[in-house]
């Protein structure tokens, strides 16, 4: 009996550790190249994105169609490629497309006061946004509307679980910062007393000594 109950608990362990190792397997996946671009260069995506913040705050902020409505268009897709750049992606081949009638209807919608016309320039500005984004990560050449449909919906619905990842990133990245930086200034562990060993600007004391010995020009006699 009591074998038995052995080969049960080290079963259940072995199923538990298994599981674990699923579920970090599925964490690791969600992990890709980008993201860990984003985590690493957040020194440069953080004050970039709080401009953009400011930005659109500054061109929307009660003129939802001024005339600044093209010029935050322009805003936003220049944020964009400049973030593929950053990322060391290229952009795709008919993106342009998708561009230049993002700009276009930019344009229109400053030029008029028909509500309705605002409505649907906005909604097809939305939707190819939306495209642009799909089109430069996957590739849509066999796709069909109800593709499109579903991965607007999915794109759409998803980027809710992404509104605290500015934060979680910055919080990994000042941790790894920080790391970093007891590392360069640890102080030699077989002298705690003593600084960073080697520096030139730096003394250090000699093993069995007790007098301080300077590597630096400037201290030596």
């Amino acid at each position: 009996m009591q074998e038995n109950t052995a080969v049960q608990e080290t079963n259940s362990i072995n199923q538990e550790q298994t599981s674990g190792q699923n579920v970090v397997r599925v964490v690791e996946k969600t992990e890709t190249v980008e993201t860990k671009r984003l985590q690493e260069h957040y020194n440069f995506f953080g004050p970039v994105t709080f401009l953009y913040a400011v930005f659109y705050a500054f061109c929307m902020f009660r003129n939802g169609s001024g005339i600044t409505f093209p010029f935050f268009l322009a805003g936003t897709l220049l944020y964009f490629v400049f973030s593929l750049s950053k990322l060391g992606i290229t952009l795709k081949k008919g993106s342009a497309f998708y561009m230049i009638s993002i700009l276009l209807l930019g344009v229109s919608t400053f030029c008029t006061d028909g509500w309705a016309i605002i409505g649907l320039n906005k909604l097809a500005v939305f939707l190819l946004v939306m495209c642009l984004l799909l089109n430069q990560y996957f590739d849509t050449t066999k796709w069909k509307l109800g593709k499109y449909v579903g991965s607007i919906c999915q794109l759409v619905v998803m980027s809710f679980g992404e509104l605290g990842k500015p934060f979680s990133d910055g919080k990994a990245y000042f941790r790894e910062k920080g790391k970093v930086n007891k590392k360069v200034w640890s102080p030699n562990p077989a002298h705690p007393a003593s600084p960073v060993p080697g520096h030139p600007r730096y003394g250090r004391f000699r093993a069995g000594s007790t007098h301080l010995q300077w590597n630096s020009p400037e201290w030596s006699g």
